[in-house]
């Protein structure tokens, strides 16, 4: 099973994103394994399917959720469904990649969930400095960060120090927030929240799996042996482009997604 999960941007963010985290997950339940796979949110892509509607025949992947999101119809439930759909089209038209299942999240509503567990508890292996995106600073060690402090620290871009492209540092900076959640997630008082909080944020979660598939798969994350594998789509497979464009070695892609990802 592969879901598409996705994040969506502040409004303010600049430049500008309509999704600042873009994840595919891939879950094996028989091998015990989950792979979490990292996209660029300026991954130059072909887009197809907004081209009839929007007039836009290519455009950074986090701007076709953007787009996709303004052309939307019905409500802003709706309108998140739509352009999660829209999204994930465009990862097949241009890398053969059909994802099963999508979550996508309301930055506001990350931010509830968070204070809703009472917080993250995360260990931070060194100080970042989030100043140069008007973010806080961080300082490395154990501790307890309330929603709008996590949803800050995943959004410095860049932070001081880090080495260009800038966008490999923030994957890490997310992946400490991921696995922070993985072991939050999987405390036994969380899962028998875990309805709860469903209903709780169901309006700003738009998700097709199925109450039954979200607790299967918390039930797999909690299992001793399990394997979570954090890739990430790299450097190595993308060429610079103009501003923070990056644009694809789109052969490359597709057999990295199908010997590293997929198998």
């Amino acid at each position: 099973m592969t879901v598409l999960l996705l994040g969506e941007s502040r409004p303010e963010d600049q430049p500008a994103r309509g999704a600042s985290a873009i994840r595919l997950v891939r879950v094996d339940y028989g091998a015990k394994i989950v792979r979490v796979l990292s996209l660029p949110p300026y991954l130059w892509v072909n887009t197809p399917v907004l081209s009839a509607t929007a007039q836009i025949s290519a455009t950074a992947l986090t701007l076709v959720y953007q787009e996709a999101l303004q052309i939307g119809p019905g409500s802003d439930r709706a309108k998140m469904a739509y352009a999660t759909d829209v999204l994930a089209q465009t990862l097949d038209d241009n890398f053969g990649l059909v994802p099963d299942h999508s979550i996508s999240v309301k930055q506001g509503a990350f931010i509830d969930m968070i204070d809703a567990l009472g917080g993250l508890s995360i260990d931070l292996p060194e100080d970042v400095d989030g100043s140069p995106s008007r973010f806080g600073y961080y300082s490395a060690g154990p501790q307890v960060l309330d929603g709008q402090a996590v949803l800050d620290y995943v959004s410095i871009y860049p932070a001081a120090g880090d080495a260009p492209p800038e966008e490999w540092e923030r994957f890490e900076r997310q992946n400490q927030v991921l696995r922070a959640l993985y072991a939050q997630f999987t405390r036994p008082e969380t899962l028998l929240s875990l309805p709860g909080l469903i209903r709780q944020f169901h309006q700003d979660v738009v998700t097709d799996l199925g109450l039954s598939q979200v607790l299967a798969l918390a039930c797999l994350l909690q299992e001793p042996d399990v394997s979570i594998e954090y890739l990430e789509l790299g450097a190595d497979l993308v060429t610079p482009g103009e501003g923070n464009i990056l644009l694809p070695e789109t052969d490359r892609i597709v057999a990295y997604l199908e010997t590293e990802f997929l198998q």
